[in-house]
């Protein structure tokens, strides 16, 4: 599905991302109570030379000071439950992985969560959040850390910059959220649909790309 948010002349970059992370996101907004909840499959393969013991998520939302949170649900992996472990004021979540994921070797982990967006909130840069009508959706969603030469890389950067540190990833998303607003997101939008008179459920790719972003106004 990923070659609709390609140029015909950059296909070719999908089999250099054959072991990219991939992520599957179902998500539904609330625009009421400011709420989105999601339902993710990341599909991750060990691109290291070591065996992998566990696989950290990232948690933005969660970060220190900030109005904003996340909430993980149920988590699988390849459909068996397992007991996750919040780290690092919360703005981590250790997956536990046994066996340990050998190299090139592929894991599907599943997992529920919602996440609180805040308004007005004067910690961040107003890429997140609801501020003067826009509502600003970024790094919203679980997502793995870097494992580089010093392991899993999981130091914050600061509220005044760019917070997310990445893998480049390729994405599939749907968005089901009130009928009546506008939305522009990372990526090719692939479908519009209205299950309802009141909603409308939105589909793209994107990627390759370090993130996912979503800005929303109401018409």
């Amino acid at each position: 599905p990923y070659l609709a948010g390609l140029r015909p002349e950059f296909a070719g970059d999908l089999t250099a991302m054959a072991s990219a992370p991939r992520y599957d996101l179902d998500l539904r907004l609330d625009t009421g109570r400011l709420l989105l909840s999601g339902r993710e499959t990341i599909h991750y393969t060990n691109q290291e030379a070591v065996p992998l013991a566990e696989i950290y998520l990232r948690l933005y939302a969660n970060y220190p000071g900030c109005t904003s949170w996340t909430e993980v649900g149920s988590v699988g992996l390849e459909g068996r439950a397992v007991v996750p472990t919040y780290a690092l004021s919360r703005t981590a979540l250790l997956v536990p992985l046994d066996p340990p994921l050998q190299p090139g070797e592929r894991v599907d982990l599943e997992l529920d969560f919602v996440v609180k967006v805040p308004q007005q909130d004067p910690c961040r840069y107003q890429d997140f959040g609801l501020n003067e009508g826009m509502l600003a959706l970024a790094h919203i969603y679980p997502q793995v850390a870097v494992y580089d030469q010093e392991g899993w890389n999981l130091d914050l950067g600061p509220d005044y910059g760019d917070l997310v540190y990445a893998d480049a990833a390729l994405y599939s998303v749907t968005l089901r959220l009130p009928a009546g607003w506008i939305v522009a997101a990372s990526g090719t939008k692939v479908s519009h649909t209205r299950p309802t008179s009141d909603t409308a459920d939105i589909s793209w790719v994107a990627g390759p790309a370090r993130d996912l972003s979503l800005i929303h106004i109401s018409e």
